[in-house]
């Protein structure tokens, strides 16, 4: 992977926590993630990326640790690793920092506000879990696309969004058809479909 990453390749690694989750089931580990391997992992990368004259740091995309539907647990692990995802962040690194959408948790503009405590803006993606690809669950979607209008209106130097858990586009394109009609600001989205079609996708490390 190394050797890709050094001839431009594109890849993106997930720290573990968002892995084998879905719109409507959170999972258990039997193993716990890693996200110190992970972290080192992803931190080689970058470097073998910028001392080569082929590689761009910027191909690479790492999922921040996390733990789903733990809000107060993923706050805690954004806090713990801050320094070495700032450092990716100002290397070219895209991180993706997932916010919870279910239950009774903050909005995710004042969450996206609590990850900008300790985060800078430079690099980062805001990742939001999919609503499935039945969208039964449109009322889900309008939802997901007002709370990011709401972070456009507050954070205009934000405008990247990667939507967790898809096996198809169909909810993305509805994501980004109501996120457009809601608001002005053109959000750049991805998901976990478009990033197959890095070449190398690393997953959870376990210990």
């Amino acid at each position: 992977i190394e050797n890709y990453v050094r001839a431009g390749g594109k890849v993106q690694v997930d720290s573990g926590g968002m892995e084998g989750t879905s719109a409507t089931a959170r999972i258990t580990y039997k193993t716990p993630p890693n996200f110190d391997q992970s972290l080192t992992f992803i931190e080689g990368l970058a470097m073998a990326a910028q001392e080569s004259k082929e590689g761009k740091p910027g191909n690479l995309v790492f999922v921040a640790p996390s733990k789903p539907g733990d809000l107060e647990g993923s706050q805690a692990l954004m806090d713990q690793y801050a320094d070495r995802l700032s450092n990716l962040m100002h290397l070219g690194v895209q991180v993706v920092v997932p916010v919870e959408t279910e239950g009774d948790v903050p909005s995710v503009e004042n969450q996206v506000s609590r990850i900008l405590e300790v985060l800078p803006y430079q690099n980062l993606v805001i990742g939001v879990q999919g609503a499935g690809n039945t969208l039964a669950k449109k009322n889900k979607t309008t939802q997901i696309a007002q709370e990011l209008k709401a972070v456009g209106d507050a954070f205009p130097a934000l405008s990247r969004v990667h939507v967790f858990g898809l096996g198809d586009t169909t909810m993305l394109d509805e994501l980004v058809l109501r996120t457009e009609i809601a608001t002005d600001k053109k959000f750049t989205f991805s998901n976990d479909t478009n990033a197959r079609g890095s070449r190398a996708v690393q997953t959870r490390m376990q210990q």
